[in-house]
């Protein structure tokens, strides 16, 4: 059984590898607006002495017109953004700039919050001099993060094109952020004169999707001018429909449901809730009526502490809801581990709710030790959607790549009131105690007839099953 779970574990990894290789274009502009006016859907904020708009000749400026000063503007429809696919992106532009190290511009991503020069989180990728340099704002505040020279000089103004990629690098807590920047004397990235790459292992590192854009500095004294064009945003990860790890308290994106003296907060980087009663935290802000969102893999990290007073906590998952207007109502997918000190029971369930009322699918005992208190555990939740009967699969472990998995459900549901539609993903919390939530994964899950040809497709692993079974 547990050999079963290692190889299925293995497909899901893969296949999440090969989905993830689709990218779609996110954004595209040639910046063919009139003078003064802005891009659609962008934001832009400048200093007195500086602008930051369409030249009226098809490309972007930031110019100083009479003092130094800060241009800063970015796409910034927060209804894109909200969902997962802004996060893991690559963007390309045409750059070209005057005023040497006095005059730092480049591109701006995973851009949010900003109203204001000295506001908002984002990375910022700029030439400075004969440079490339890679700064995090937080809240308006820039630390810089790495610097590399380039291989000849950029002072002289000429057509140049940046690309900057960004993914996250899972990490209990706070996701590691991968950055790649090239600097290029041409478009096809064929004469590259630097390079930049960059980890961001620190815990305000900025992991949640974000607009695109521009930002100049500029302290030359005099006129100069930053030029941009041909801007496009690729998604690397279709497949991502939701990401947070609640890293600050600036829209969570949940509506929580809440009976009894449930709460819920956002506390040191978690979505919590505590007190006594039930909670339903469900995404909001996004269409999880789209057809997508019928088959998911929903993942979180979870921990609870009943503060070892034989208390009572369940907390987990919830898929394919829909209708739920307070914790008694809605239809869903529940999967829930529970820490009863009082009976010395600990369990999984997996549960369906009808209208509010839940119908069990299974229960798993468990060992105080498989969900032990103020420790990570993590949790995952797969459904098949779609006509017929409902493929439900779950898991949890007390690893993050989910090695040695415990309380595993793989059931096909085929009752009359199985679940099949469309729905929102979220938290479950029952009980007395604080529980919290991080890492909030879904991404988009083929159907299994796909599924079987993607697995296809995958050369090697019909071997790999084959040596494993052997």
């Amino acid at each position: 059984m547990k050999r079963h779970w290692s190889v299925r574990v293995f497909l899901l990894a893969s296949l999440s590898v090969c989905l993830s290789a689709q990218a779609s274009t996110l954004y595209t502009t040639n910046f063919s607006g009139g003078a003064g006016s802005q891009p659609t859907g962008f934001s832009a904020y400048a200093d007195s002495g500086m602008n930051s708009e369409n030249d009226g000749a098809g490309e972007y400026e930031q110019e100083r017109i009479n003092a130094n000063g800060v241009s800063i503007a970015y796409y910034s429809d927060a209804a894109d953004f909200a969902s997962g696919d802004w996060r893991d992106v690559t963007a390309v532009t045409q750059t070209r700039y005057s005023g040497a190290g006095n005059n730092k511009n480049g591109l701006i991503f995973r851009a949010r919050g900003i109203t204001s020069i000295g506001t908002g989180d984002f990375y910022h990728v700029r030439m400075e001099g004969n440079a490339l340099m890679l700064w995090r704002f937080n809240n308006g505040s820039a630390v810089q993060l790495a610097t590399i020279p380039t291989t000849e000089s950029i002072t002289n103004p000429a057509n140049r094109w940046l690309r900057v990629t960004a993914v996250n690098v899972p990490n209990p807590g706070t996701d590691h952020v991968q950055i790649t920047a090239e600097l290029s004397k041409n478009s096809t990235f064929t004469q590259v004169i630097g390079t930049l790459d960059y980890t961001d292992t620190a815990s305000n590192a900025i992991t949640r999707s974000g607009g695109v854009g521009y930002r100049s500095n500029n302290t030359v004294g005099s006129a100069s001018r930053s030029v941009f064009d041909n801007l496009v945003v690729t998604g690397n990860n279709d497949d991502l429909l939701w990401y947070d790890d609640y890293y600050n308290t600036t829209g969570p994106g949940m509506q929580a449901f809440l009976g009894g003296s449930r709460n819920q907060s956002m506390v040191n980087g978690k979505y919590q809730s505590d007190g006594s009663g039930t909670m339903l935290a469900l995404i909001n802000g996004v269409d999880t009526s789209a057809e997508e969102w019928a088959s998911v893999s929903a993942s979180a990290l979870m921990r609870f502490n009943t503060g070892n007073d034989n208390g009572t906590l369940s907390a987990g998952l919830i898929v394919g809801a829909d209708g739920v207007v307070d914790t008694a109502t809605g239809d869903y997918y529940l999967y829930r581990v529970s820490r009863l000190e009082a009976a010395s029971t600990y369990q999984a369930e997996l549960l369906r709710s009808n209208g509010g009322v839940l119908t069990s699918l299974g229960t798993i005992p468990l060992s105080s030790s498989n969900i032990p208190e103020s420790q990570n555990i993590f949790l995952q939740m797969i459904r098949w959607g779609g006509p017929g009967a409902i493929h439900l699969q779950t898991w949890a472990s007390l690893s993050q790549d989910f090695s040695n998995p415990f309380a595993m459900f793989d059931i096909f549901d085929n009752d009359p009131n199985a679940l099949g539609g469309a729905g929102s993903v979220g938290f479950y919390a029952s009980g007395g105690g604080p529980v919290n939530f991080d890492n909030f994964t879904v991404i988009a899950v083929p159907e299994p007839l796909t599924l079987s040809a993607a697995l296809l497709a995958l050369g090697g692993l019909g071997g790999y099953l084959r040596r494993r079974r052997s």
